[in-house]
């Protein structure tokens, strides 16, 4: 029997990271200031059909605030990358590798040495108990009336300190030289 509590114990002690200093109110904030909302449409491909379909869920929005605070062209979608409660994530994986494997990959998971994914620290226990995984691969957009829908609902923001770790790590992921070389043009 997979012992989620017990894989959510040992991300939060490899988390790297000050978990006390992740998170803080979204009280005030305009959409976009480092927010994370629950409730929002999403797409998600569905692999038996190989079609993309919708979800909602928690999301963390990475479009500029100033891209979104006006009725300006281009500011009709939002970035968002969904956040993948810990738990899910955890039987999802259990579903396609051994126990152990899933064991081995929390460690790395939770101490920031997998660079397309970030685990996040629980934020209470109705939202997010266990944590979270955020998979940077995932960055998706939404349109932005998904957030004034009924259901969506602030949950927090990321304090600056998370704001800067999630930069670092997007950074990274997305800017980062390829590992081949591209075609020179003359």
């Amino acid at each position: 029997m997979l012992d989620i509590a017990a894989l959510a114990k040992v991300a939060v002690d490899k988390f790297p990271y000050q978990i006390g200093a992740f998170y803080g109110t979204s009280a005030g904030l305009a959409l976009g200031v480092g927010l994370v909302v629950d409730g929002i449409t999403f797409p998600l491909f569905d692999e038996e059909e190989a079609l993309f379909d919708t979800a909602k869920g928690l999301v963390y929005v990475l479009t500029h605030e100033c891209d979104l605070d006006n009725e300006r062209a281009f500011n009709d979608y939002v970035l968002v990358c969904p956040i993948v409660g810990f738990e899910e994530f955890a039987k999802n994986y259990a579903e396609r590798i051994s126990e152990g494997a899933l064991a081995g990959l929390i460690p790395d998971l939770a101490g920031d040495r997998i660079y397309r994914a970030l685990y996040v620290p629980p934020i209470d226990k109705d939202v997010l108990p266990f944590g979270g995984i955020i998979y940077l691969n995932q960055i998706c957009s939404t349109h932005v009336s998904s957030f004034r829908a009924e259901g969506a609902k602030q949950v927090c923001a990321l304090a600056s300190y998370a704001q800067q770790i999630i930069d670092i790590k997007l950074t990274n992921h997305l800017l980062r030289p390829k590992a081949e070389p591209l075609p020179q043009l003359h």
